[in-house]
């Protein structure tokens, strides 16, 4: 397991700050990834995700920040969604999965978990794994 904090020196927050990678999973599900802007618009989605795996930044501003056009963000997006590291809950509203990175306690992860299903199955808000 892979802590990582991009706002602060290490130790100067409380470790549910700091976001938990799962390296097998992780790099496993992302070996899609075919060149170095596809890994930035990745990073970007990362340093956005909100403690409960939610990713609100619209795709333009993930492309501004990684340096990438907003067609590269896109296909980065689809590719994604079609390897189950994150589903689309609704328009312009994604949630990572927290078998791969979780931004909080132990115990929310499971609930986590079960959100991130219910997405799947187009429970909440409607919404359906991007095709």
């Amino acid at each position: 397991m892979l802590y990582m904090n991009y706002n602060k020196p290490l130790g100067l927050l409380a470790e549910e700050r700091y976001k938990k990678v799962f390296m097998g999973d992780f790099v496993k599900a992302f070996s899609l990834i075919s060149d170095s802007k596809q890994l930035n618009v990745c990073l970007q989605v990362l340093l956005h995700l909100d403690g409960r795996n939610k990713l609100s930044v619209p795709k333009t501003t993930i492309a501004k920040e990684a340096g990438v056009c907003y067609t590269t963000v896109q296909n980065t997006f689809k590719k994604l969604c079609l390897r189950d590291i994150m589903r689309k809950m609704e328009r312009g509203r994604y949630m990572f999965n927290p078998n791969l990175v979780v931004s909080c306690h132990p115990h929310v992860k499971k609930v986590l978990l079960e959100e991130y299903a219910a997405i799947g199955r187009g429970i909440q808000g409607g919404a359906t794994p991007v095709e």
